[in-house]
């Protein structure tokens, strides 16, 4: 952790000043993981980033809105897809700590960490499974918990598998779009389950399993709110291609 410390106080993340007495202030947590050693070895590599408790704060009293600049999976695989239907060149770089470069409007005070006091996956063919299962994360029961383990399995079993994105197909450039639905088989809520999916290249860029926000009085009515959650990701997809000037 004092490596990621030296980080964060080599950007200038933060200033110490003198806390007023009415003034709002959120604590802070380190999150941990482990992640693979890119030389191959086995032993991993340890990770900390130190982030701010910001769900302490109450709407509309300590903040506005909620914002936060990423780059969606679905633009990283139309880019990927992209490359090998018009044959282009992927760079890959990386940014160390590139979350510490943005720039804040707002004034924001949060306790110093204690310790260190001065004296930030996707799979098409799992979508449905994850999407039934993480409606439960609050209240898992034994029947959920067996769920799960058949996910983990077939994780492990098919963890060679990727999205291949191949710029010789007849219809490369061409993009498709497919979308179904499941009538009202949801037995928590007898709703209606949206799936969709869009390729490039022979490869998915977007996909989803959705539950409908209405109850559907029919099998049409149902397909008729499918179609509506897929045109809205057409349309986003569309007006990206043409940002890029791909089209």
């Amino acid at each position: 952790m004092e490596r990621e410390m030296q980080s964060l106080i080599d950007n200038k993340t933060w200033k110490l000043v003198e806390l007023r007495k009415d003034q709002t202030v959120i604590d802070s947590k380190w999150v941990y993981k482990l992640k693979d050693n890119p030389a191959g070895d086995e032993a991993g590599i340890f990770k900390a980033r130190l982030v701010a408790r910001g769900f302490t704060h109450e709407k509309r009293v300590d903040y506005n809105e909620v914002f936060s600049l990423v780059a969606k999976y679905a633009t990283i695989r139309l880019v990927c897809a992209l490359a090998a239907t018009i044959s282009l060149v992927i760079n890959q770089m990386n940014v160390v700590t590139a979350f510490l470069y943005g720039y804040l409007e707002e004034e924001i005070y949060m306790r110093q960490p204690i310790g260190f006091e001065v004296k930030g996956h996707e799979r098409p063919d799992i979508a449905l499974a994850m999407g039934k299962m993480s409606k439960y994360m609050s209240n898992l029961g034994k029947v959920h918990l067996e769920a799960v383990k058949w996910i983990l399995r077939y994780l492990k079993n098919t963890v060679d598998y990727g999205l291949l994105f191949n710029g010789l197909l007849d219809n490369a450039k061409s993009l498709f779009g497919y979308v179904d639905v499941d009538y009202r088989q949801d037995l928590d809520k007898s709703r209606s389950i949206t799936g969709y999916v869009f390729t490039l290249g022979g490869g998915s860029i977007s996909w989803g399993s959705i539950l409908q926000k209405c109850v559907a009085q029919s099998t049409i009515e149902a397909e008729y709110v499918a179609a509506t959650e897929a045109a809205k990701e057409a349309i986003w997809l569309d007006r990206l291609i043409m940002e890029m000037g791909l089209t």
